[in-house]
């Protein structure tokens, strides 16, 4: 519930019980731990304390402060006002009953609106943080997958290549690896050189001779 809703209710008494509301607002607010006084100041400010103390001293509350100190301190609002003896918890239909009351029954549905747009129930906050902490889990391994996946294609295109390469290199004439395997270095790097000008000429084998002798060399 934020300010502009609250500022809606009138600033009067509403207990006609005053020295039950004395009574409550001090024990309500003496038996609330830290975390919940800390909540309610972080929420009013530390106003608060000057504003406990008068409603503690001459049992005065209005409904805005009923309704503020009933959902930090977790108590029922018609109990702090002296109007039930049930000293309940705080909830969303007590808060309803109480404005009802008051005569604030369009502000509740004003407020119920409010709650509808954005409250998500703890149990599906859960379900989307676990979700979430899923995808961002799964989405590096999606991706790394992936890389995996196309780096194994390339290898076994590669390795394809290789393979029919090799297949055809086998095709060299004896006699071509016999002489091969007398030349030195530099006059191996003179006929790959030769074959790859005479490759220019059309209808010439000289550019497949040639990657196959360059090919034979890479695998020796």
């Amino acid at each position: 519930m934020n300010d502009a809703f609250l500022d809606k209710l009138k600033q009067r008494n509403i207990s006609n019980h005053t020295d039950k509301a004395k009574e409550r607002v001090d024990e309500v607010w003496k038996s609330a731990d830290k975390k919940s006084r800390q909540e309610l100041l972080a929420f009013t400010g530390h106003g608060m304390y000057a504003t406990i103390s008068k409603i503690i001293k001459n049992g005065r509350i209005t409904a805005k402060m009923a309704i503020i100190l009933s959902r930090y301190l977790n108590v029922n609002p018609f109990y702090l006002i002296g109007e039930s003896d049930e000293r309940v918890n705080y909830s969303d239909e007590l808060l309803k009953d109480f404005l009802a009351k008051l005569g604030y029954k369009k502000l509740w549905n004003e407020y119920s609106k409010h709650l509808e747009f954005n409250t998500i129930p703890t149990d599906e906050k859960d379900i989307e943080k676990e979700e979430i902490a899923e995808t961002v889990e799964i989405i590096p391994n999606i991706i790394t997958a992936e890389v995996e996946e196309e780096k194994h294609d390339k290898e076994e295109q590669f390795d394809n290549y290789i393979e029919n390469e090799v297949k055809e290199s086998d095709d060299i004439s004896t006699e071509t690896l016999n002489i091969m395997n007398k030349l030195t270095e530099d006059e191996i790097i003179t006929l790959v050189k030769a074959l790859l000008i005479r490759a220019k000429v059309q209808n010439s084998n000289s550019q497949q001779l040639a990657d196959q002798i360059k090919l034979k060399l890479l695998l020796n």
